[in-house]
């Protein structure tokens, strides 16, 4: 009868922790697809604003541009008022 008990109380034990584990393991799943949810708002958000950024880079790059030709312009302009100043002051 003792064996009997012994494996009755093995087999409670067994079952409690296959229960115990099959707990752990849907947590862990749940736990696993709410990550790749998180994941796959992250990369949609990353998406978002690597797209925002080139567009930005894109303006920079613009303004960067037009600044270097007002540059120009303004050395030029610079450039021709004092040949002008020289020509008036030596007439």
């Amino acid at each position: 009868m003792s064996l009997t008990f012994s494996l009755q109380a093995l087999l409670v034990r067994h079952e409690a922790y296959m229960a115990e584990a099959e707990e752990e393991r849907s947590k862990l799943i749940a736990n696993v697809n709410k990550l790749e949810a998180e994941n796959k708002h992250l990369e949609a958000t990353n998406t978002r604003i690597i797209e925002e950024n080139r567009g930005l880079l894109n303006q920079l790059e613009d303004i960067n541009d037009t600044v270097t030709e007002s540059n120009a312009q303004v050395q030029t302009l610079t450039t021709t008022l004092n040949s002008r100043i020289i020509s008036l002051c030596s007439k």
